[in-house]
């Protein structure tokens, strides 16, 4: 039923999906996960990329100030100028955007893994813009 609400939602969604077990061996992500995290958003943002204007980004889970300081950085350099105003880390108990992208992520993942017919994600198809399933 919740993933039948979205559907007549104004919004678009791009995912990225990744077998962690074949990230696992490489080194670059091994040492600085931060890299990782920080390239699956930037590819998932993709498809809006020239649309994005003062965008609030917002990221799952907390942070150290390290982390966070650095991904501001690497999203502005790697972002149109002016396509985000900010860009903070919430915990997803108290965000609805968090827990509904948390919703759509696990229908892909179940589509993914178990349900090769994609059952979740036909239900939410005409709100998918973007499904890559590696980098």
């Amino acid at each position: 039923m919740f993933l039948s609400e979205i559907r007549n939602c104004k919004l678009e969604i791009s995912l990225v999906v990744l077998n962690k077990n074949d990230i696992a061996s490489n080194k670059e992500f091994k040492n600085d996960s931060s890299k990782l995290y920080n390239l699956v958003i930037l590819k998932s943002i993709q498809p809006f990329r020239e649309r994005l204007k003062s965008a609030y980004i917002h990221i799952d889970g907390e942070s150290g100030i390290a982390y966070r300081r650095n991904v501001k950085t690497f999203f502005r350099k790697n972002l149109p100028k002016n396509a985000m105003k900010d860009l903070r880390h919430k915990d997803s108990g108290g965000d609805n955007l968090i827990q509904l992208a948390d919703m759509i992520v696990g229908a892909a993942r179940r589509s993914v893994e178990r349900d090769k017919d994609s059952s979740y994600l036909k239900i939410i198809n005409k709100r998918i813009v973007s499904f890559e399933t590696s980098l």
